[in-house]
């Protein structure tokens, strides 16, 4: 069985575990990035997006085998962040930036940041479980060097060393991504 982006639905909506491991290998990644643009906390991010593959699992039946998973997933991403900062009170503020922004899931470079992401991600999955880790506090956690050793409980020295690696890696890789990759390192740093 070989799943893809184009049958995923119906491998879902038949209960296969194999398509529960392919959404939250291929698209949990991008659902944090896309929660953290609303939530602006990690973990939160993490806890949203986990949380709406599960639901997604549970409601599997009523998927629809034609429509595109991540558009299903973006729009159920957004819905639960939306609806965590509402029972959390912090919805005000940061809904309303949310929905005032230019840049939302309809846009051209909305999926072009998408599709790097993903790139990013991919050498991410290659790196150490800690490499990583400290890569996605640094940059998508918005944690500073200091507060990322004191979090991972290791030497600032080996933050600034990791990251030195991983983002000569990411230069090599994105090398052909250039100007995806300058708008998007641009919002990051």
């Amino acid at each position: 069985m070989e799943i893809n982006d184009e049958n995923i639905g119906k491998y879902l909506k038949d209960g296969k575990d194999e398509a529960f491991e392919y959404v939250y290998r291929n698209y949990y990644p991008f659902m944090c990035k896309f929660a953290m643009t609303i939530l602006r906390d990690f973990d939160a991010a993490k806890d949203v997006s986990q949380s709406t593959i599960f639901k997604m699992w549970k409601s599997r039946e009523s998927i629809k085998t034609d429509q595109s998973i991540k558009a299903y997933l973006i729009k159920a991403v957004k819905n639960n962040s939306l609806n965590y900062l509402r029972s959390t009170g912090k919805a005000s503020d940061r809904e309303a930036l949310y929905e005032d922004s230019k840049d939302g899931p309809q846009t051209p470079d909305y999926f072009a940041k998408s599709e790097l992401l993903a790139v990013v991600n991919k050498v991410l999955d290659g790196e150490s479980e800690e490499r990583s880790e400290i890569f996605r506090l640094r940059k998508f956690g918005g944690y500073s060097t200091k507060e990322v050793a004191e979090k991972l409980n290791i030497n600032e020295k080996k933050v600034h060393y990791n990251m030195g690696v991983i983002m000569e890696k990411m230069a090599e890789v994105l090398k052909n991504y250039l100007t995806l990759a300058m708008i998007f390192f641009v919002e990051l740093f």
